[in-house]
């Protein structure tokens, strides 16, 4: 056993070969080779190796597309050694792990630090309800976490300091809290076109607040009240008139003292019916001191609105749609209805020509379907009513169905394009999709692509703080997805649903490339315009101000480069990995009530980099075999 450790790594067969060509001599003793890991992995592959033997670049000089197995058995096998695997994998872990202790200063969640679980916040909402004179028991609740919107938007958050955004009051992040006598049932269906819609998620207006007995409570991050909206019974016999109602225990749950408020006239209607309304002008206590109006109204004495505004603010402006927004609705409808017709004859073509990847294409189909449908269904509240679960089951597997059916189609037309014009970038996903989850290759790029996206996230992140560093203001923090706060299933939300969105920004990289190249006709400006296309969607689905203009150049530009020089699935899994931490509220306080969603998502990534790490070295040990000898010596000495 000791002397077959130190065998040769092959046979020397010049003796008996001294007229074979050197490098088919080196072929012979690839296969040959002592160590099954360092023989080729197929018959494809030797004759790739013998010269004048490339397939792949014989289909393309005679103009043809190379088939999918043709592409994934090109190019050398692509394992990595030992100094640069460990430095991939220990910079993607201490990346993460300085990526979470920079959040807490650069997001807007890690410097507001939520003291209360959804869990104690829902506790103390059920509280403030029957304070306030309402004690139907309710038959379904729900609670989650959301940002004020007005406030995010608003020019007081961009000229708001960092430092002093904790201690605005209610300040943006806030707390909804339902209840109802009838189950709490979403109906509506969000817009979608690139991610899947809300379906099922009950919030703060979904399903509306009409029902007699149901109740809205908005608390701050401590507990405080916000809002507080009931709705009274349909018939007033069913009320009986009460005495007048006193507000200083609502003022009380809104952490207000009534004394520094005064009567003045009420200026809001109410959400719901009322008889009697009031409303009150004042200011917080120290150290916020910011000036505050209060609304209120009841129903025969009984309270059934009470509201905490900022006296500035102007009136909510309803649901309607910006013009922008509608213009690009209906720009990308009728891009889809214009494309319609070349891609079906494209896929006819293709599909005739037989270069079609009908199984690559069916895998990365059910994976969308299955990943998007369990990502639904995980994080939609659900209620018992046969009726309403059915709806909604439907409803899930047919958006799961439209986006697989989406990326079967897309793959179908465009892929035999991106393997006869960038065939290099194509050999791991070619490998991946084949089902070669252990190939080196696929090992090595998808290590590349995880310490790319934490690289992109540390420069996101790190823009924040150099700026606020260097002139406080003048960049705002990063404004992360707050729904994982309310539940660990909406982490898991975005650990499966993020993977179909970075296969599609991915994959349309490459055939913007492939467009743009058949436009302009170079290469390398292809590459600068597809760039800014690239700049365009990584900035915007970001936070809309959250860093500036450069930080999204430094970032665009680590995904091309990598998209470019390492290939297509390198750049899935960076924008994946870039969109997990981006949703991510990471933190290192174990006593943190959030923490355990941080660590799933960060405990899953960092598993993707080490189990990419172990594949990339392709059966090597992880240590080198020097150190495997060294130990082996000492524990068997000859």
């Amino acid at each position: 056993w000791g002397d077959t450790t130190r065998a040769p790594s092959g046979p020397d067969i010049t003796d008996g070969a001294r007229d074979t060509p050197a490098d088919v001599a080196r072929v012979i003793a690839a296969c040959l080779a002592h160590d099954p890991m360092l023989r080729p992995a197929s018959a494809r592959a030797v004759m790739a190796a013998l010269p004048g033997g490339d397939p792949l670049q014989a289909a393309l000089a005679a103009g043809e597309t190379p088939s999918p197995a043709m592409v994934a058995a090109a190019g050398e096998r692509g394992d990595l050694g030992l100094p640069i695997a460990w430095t991939c994998l220990v910079a993607t872990i201490a990346g993460v792990v300085l990526l979470a202790w920079m959040s807490a200063s650069s997001s807007v969640i890690g410097l507001l630090q939520p003291d209360k679980s959804p869990e104690v916040l829902a506790e103390k909402a059920r509280g403030i309800v029957v304070a306030l004179g309402h004690e139907a028991p309710a038959r379904d609740t729900a609670g989650l976490f959301l940002y004020d919107r007005a406030f995010l938007t608003s020019d007081t958050r961009r000229a708001t300091p960092q430092h002093a955004l904790a201690q605005m009051r209610p300040g943006p992040l806030l707390f909804v809290f339902r209840q109802s006598p009838a189950p709490l049932a979403a109906t509506h269906y969000a817009r979608m076109f690139v991610t899947p819609a809300d379906v099922g998620r009950v919030d703060e207006r979904d399903p509306a607040t009409i029902v007699p007995g149901m109740a809205t409570i908005v608390l701050d991050r401590h507990g405080m009240l916000s809002e507080f909206v009931a709705v009274p019974p349909r018939r007033l016999d069913a009320m009986p008139q009460a005495v007048a109602f006193d507000w200083s225990i609502a003022f009380a749950a809104a952490g207000l003292d009534i004394a520094r408020f005064t009567a003045t006239a009420p200026r809001s209607t109410a959400p719901v019916d009322s008889d009697s309304k009031a409303a009150w002008d004042g200011a917080y206590a120290a150290p916020v001191d910011a000036r505050v109006h209060v609304e209120a109204a009841a129903m025969r004495g009984k309270p059934v609105w009470f509201a905490v505004q900022d006296p500035d603010a102007a009136a909510p402006a309803g649901a309607t749609v910006a013009a922008p927004e509608r213009f690009a609705i209906w720009a990308a409808l009728a891009f889809c209805l214009a494309i319609a017709p070349p891609l079906i004859l494209m896929i006819v073509r293709n599909l005739r020509a037989g270069r079609g990847d009908r199984r690559g294409a069916g895998r990365l189909a059910g994976f969308t379907f299955a990943s998007i449908a369990l990502a639904l269904l995980g994080r939609a509240d659900h209620v018992g009513a046969v009726d309403v679960e059915t709806a909604l089951i439907v409803h899930i597997l047919a958006q799961a169905a439209y986006f697989a059916g989406s990326i079967w189609f897309a793959y179908i037309a465009f892929e035999p394009y991106a393997r006869r014009r960038w065939p290099q970038s194509m050999i791991s996903w070619s490998r991946l999709v084949a089902g070669g989850l252990r190939d080196p290759m696929v090992g090595r790029d998808v290590l590349f692509g995880v310490l790319a996206g934490v690289v992109m996230s540390l420069v996101l992140h790190g823009s924040v703080l150099l700026g606020d560093a260097f002139a406080p203001g003048s960049v705002s923090p990063v404004v992360q997805p707050v729904s994982p706060l309310s539940s660990n299933r909406h982490a898991l939300f975005f650990l499966l649903s993020s993977a179909h969105i970075a296969m599609a920004f991915g994959f349309g990289n490459l055939v913007g490339l492939l467009f743009l190249q058949g436009l302009v006709r170079t290469r390398v400006l292809a590459v600068l315009l597809q760039f800014g296309l690239a700049y365009l969607f990584l900035s915007s689905t970001s936070g809309s101000t959250t860093a500036g203009s450069l930080a999204f150049v430094v970032v665009t530009a680590v995904w091309m480069a990598l998209a470019v020089r390492v290939g297509l699935l390198a750049a899935i899994v960076a924008t994946y990995v870039y969109f997990i931490l981006y949703a991510t509220p990471l933190s290192l306080d174990p006593g943190r009530w959030h923490f355990a969603g941080a660590a799933l998502a960060a405990g899953v990534l960092l598993a993707l980099a080490v189990q990419a790490f172990r594949v990339s070295l392709a059966g090597r040990p992880m240590f080198g075999r020097a150190l495997l000898e060294l130990d082996g010596g000492e524990s068997h000495p000859r």
